[in-house]
């Protein structure tokens, strides 16, 4: 609980303009009553998430949570949102392989990381997988080994999931100023030209139903 007040922490970038949280994406699948209860106290920024493999084939949907069936304490207005986190799992790992000059994204961590943090991150990997209903393979995102540690992954995939909701592909830099290009020269006015009495009007071109339009 201790954490939730650094949500409306306003941190300085390197230029000195400021810069403060607007999503955070907040594990719910542990203790999630009372990640809703949090949540709903700082609604503004806090988002509880909910990962599961495929939400009708979108990045997310969400529901709505009502009431603590453990203390009936209402819980108006609070919101869950279910990731497809295989998605963002492979988007993160499109993104790590990235060069860091890429234009259309990457990822980049700070050169004083700690080498347990690459361990997190490396924790988990895509393997095939057979669907007991269909008989199809597909790939799936599963722990390399039984309790290693991921909740730097986690943290991570669900900070790209924030991201998404947030449209930061939409974000531009501002695009260099273009030279007006020069007005193309206009024909001199003159008197209107008057057709000759011996010369065709104009032609008209029969439409494709046969008749003329």
């Amino acid at each position: 609980r201790g954490l939730w007040h650094k949500l409306g922490t306003q941190y300085t970038k390197p230029d000195g303009s400021p810069i403060q949280v607007g999503i955070a994406c907040v594990d719910s699948n542990y203790r999630p009553w009372d990640v809703f209860e949090e949540c709903l106290i700082h609604h503004d920024i806090a988002r509880p998430i909910r990962s599961k493999t495929n939400p009708e084939g979108l990045p997310y949907n969400s529901e709505r949570i009502y009431r603590n069936p453990h203390t009936g304490q209402a819980l108006e207005g609070c919101v869950r949102w279910n990731l497809n986190i295989d998605l963002f799992r492979n988007k993160l790992s499109s993104l790590q392989r990235r060069p860091l000059d890429a234009n259309e994204g990457t990822w980049a961590i700070p050169t004083d990381t700690p080498s347990d943090y690459f361990q997190h991150m490396t924790a988990e990997h895509r393997v095939a997988q057979r669907d007991r209903k269909t008989g199809r393979l597909r790939m799936v995102w599963r722990p390399k080994m039984s309790g290693a540690p991921n909740h730097g992954w986690d943290c991570e995939v669900y900070a790209l999931a924030g991201a998404h909701m947030a449209e930061v592909w939409t974000l531009r830099t501002d695009p260099p100023e273009l030279e007006a290009a020069p007005a193309a020269p206009r024909a001199p006015k003159g008197p209107p030209r008057k057709a000759h009495p011996d010369s065709p009007g104009p032609t008209r071109k029969p439409s494709r139903r046969g008749g003329w339009a």
